[in-house]
């Protein structure tokens, strides 16, 4: 009885981990790459680091920054939309973080405001001239951005969005 126990479980073990490998979505649909919402289309990333935003109710969900991790060799070049960060947009743009951040800082409250402070400063995605980014926003208030470190194989994303009541 023991014996068929265990080749049992491990026949049912090796069945969800091979129909698991089938039918998994891609790092596209696990990561949700802006597309549809804002227009950003970017390459399949390895992994990705919720920073903010994985709350269970969605009115906690206003501010959400991801880091997506992608391999070393990875080509943005065929990434639409991007602009390259300039010595003239470069305080903008880091105003825009500080932004997001200090709203973040304000309006969340299901984390510590020093918690905030330090995932913000641990996970900062300090732009440089010649790094690329992205800006969209719409009529309603919700805006996104993201900072590509081609030198680091990372995207940083910051989405706001507005709660109707």
């Amino acid at each position: 009885m023991g014996k068929w126990f265990i080749w049992g479980g491990a026949f049912i073990a090796f069945f969800f981990i091979l129909m698991g490998n089938l039918f998994t979505a891609s790092s596209e649909e696990r990561f949700g790459f802006y597309g549809d919402e804002w227009g950003l289309k970017l390459p399949n990333a390895m992994a990705q680091e919720i920073v903010l935003g994985a709350q269970p109710h969605p009115e906690d969900n206003r501010a959400k920054f991801n880091v997506l991790i992608y391999k070393d060799s990875e080509d943005f070049s065929k990434v639409t939309g991007l602009k390259i960060i300039t010595e003239e947009n470069l305080e903008d743009l880091q105003r825009e973080i500080l932004v997001f951040q200090t709203r973040a800082i304000h309006d969340i409250d299901y984390v510590k405001e020093n918690e905030l402070i330090n995932l913000f400063e641990e996970n900062s995605p300090d732009p440089q001239i010649g790094d690329s980014f992205y800006y969209k926003e719409d009529k309603k208030g919700n805006y996104f951005f993201a900072i590509i470190k081609e030198n680091e194989s990372k995207v940083y994303t910051f989405e706001w969005s507005e709660v109707l009541e």
